[in-house]
């Protein structure tokens, strides 16, 4: 019970912090999400063992960062993102929670995870479309249009670009999680055909230790 307050208690905290308005609904859904995926990976390996008690701090509350960056672009009409690599859902299904608006494909080449993925949106009635396939393979048929890519600890920002390359090509921008040695991963080459920009995370919002070297990494197309 102490663990179940802590974490509410948590939240709260951050959404405050980040000035995200939800209803006690999304508060909910987004605490029984956490729930799932502790259940679940006692069978699939959705996150670290060694995050299954600290889902919310590591997991739902690092997701909120991309939805506070993202909500700036969508004054004029409605996001439409796709995950790569989401797994188990993040930060795919926060954002759908907490922006039910929003379009969100949820991209995973791993059967078990998209099972996954299916149940959640199911029993916690989140709308949100689940595709099981590499994203090379989903590529080459996709007829939907984005406006964003997002990705959470899929690979290396170097490899990151050059595999979801196909869409930033077409103006799509990517938008990831990285620790701020960033520049570390990438091969200069990249840089004169690639815009980055970073968000470090806020010293004022008195962030956790493990938050503390983290940035959002928007990665987008040069022209010109």
């Amino acid at each position: 019970m102490f663990h179940v307050e802590q974490n509410i208690n948590l939240l709260k905290e951050y959404l405050q912090r980040l000035d995200i308005h939800i209803d006690r609904v999304q508060v909910e859904r987004l605490l029984a999400y956490a729930q799932l995926i502790k259940e679940w990976n006692r069978k699939v390996h959705l996150i670290s063992k060694n995050d299954v008690e600290r889902v919310v701090e590591r997991h739902i509350i690092p997701s909120l960062f991309f939805e506070k960056y993202l909500s700036r672009f969508s004054e004029h009409g409605v996001l439409r993102i796709l995950d790569v690599g989401t797994g188990a859902g993040l930060p795919g299904i926060v954002l759908a929670i907490v922006e039910p608006q929003w379009k969100l494909v949820l991209l995973d080449s791993s059967r078990k995870k998209t099972l996954f993925l299916r149940r959640v949106c199911a029993e916690l009635e989140v709308d949100a479309h689940v595709v099981c396939e590499r994203y090379e393979k989903f590529v080459e048929g996709a007829r939907d249009e984005f406006d964003w890519i997002v990705a959470r600890a899929v690979a290396p920002l170097g490899e990151l670009i050059t595999l979801v390359r196909p869409h930033l090509e077409r103006g799509v921008r990517l938008l990831t999680i990285k620790g701020l040695d960033f520049m570390d991963e990438l091969d200069g080459t990249l840089l004169k055909e690639f815009r980055l920009s970073a968000w470090r995370f806020d010293k004022d919002l008195m962030i956790e230790d493990y938050l503390k070297n983290k940035c959002l990494v928007k990665v987008e197309k040069l022209y010109g």
